[in-house]
């Protein structure tokens, strides 16, 4: 049923500060601020289920193999959740 789902990266102006990314979120008017992990994902779950998203990070985890998949996978839907929230990736099931 997750294959189903498929992100879409909505872009939006953002610029670094310090060690978090500042994400101007048109939609919503308002700047959200991601860290390395949720910027990553946000800039790279374009057309992407959240397995494929997560098989990603696990790969640019420096000790990606030791993580524990399952809490991988509970990080990014959340943190996904709270982009789509924001306005910054848009979710559609393909079928």
């Amino acid at each position: 049923m997750e294959d189903l789902i498929r992100y879409y990266k909505v872009e939006e102006p953002f610029e670094r500060h310090e060690e978090n990314y500042l994400v101007l979120s048109e939609k919503k008017g308002e700047i959200v601020t991601l860290n390395e992990t949720s910027f990553f994902i946000w800039d790279n779950c374009d057309r992407k289920n959240i397995n494929e998203i997560v098989n990603m990070l696990e790969e640019v985890c420096e000790n990606g193999a030791e993580l524990d998949i399952c809490l991988i996978k509970n990080d990014c839907r959340m943190a996904i959740d709270k982009m789509v929230e924001k306005g910054l990736i848009l979710e559609r099931n393909v079928k």
